[in-house]
């Protein structure tokens, strides 16, 4: 699930290994819908979008959970992975 304490407990890890000295920290853009699309159903980002957008908590009956602010964080995440 979301929770900040996840990355918290990553980025300890990180520094405790002394991983976090190789890697490059960015700050990234929101993907493209277009390079979504390349791997996702359009419905299916629709849907996505507009369950974050009502602040539904769950998708479908499926474990996923999602708040307001999931859509911008998977956006970014993906950008993150194109930047990469």
């Amino acid at each position: 699930p979301e929770r900040p304490e996840r990355v918290a407990h990553l980025l300890e890890h990180l520094t405790r290994t002394g991983l976090r000295d190789e890697l490059s920290e960015v700050t990234p853009g929101r993907a493209p819908l277009e390079a979504l699309a390349r791997v996702h159903d359009a419905a299916l980002l629709r849907d996505v979008e507009a369950a974050c957008a009502h602040g539904r908590a769950r998708l479908d009956d499926g474990d996923t959970y999602v708040c307001g602010e999931s859509w911008e964080a998977a956006l970014r995440a993906a950008g993150g992975v194109l930047e990469a």
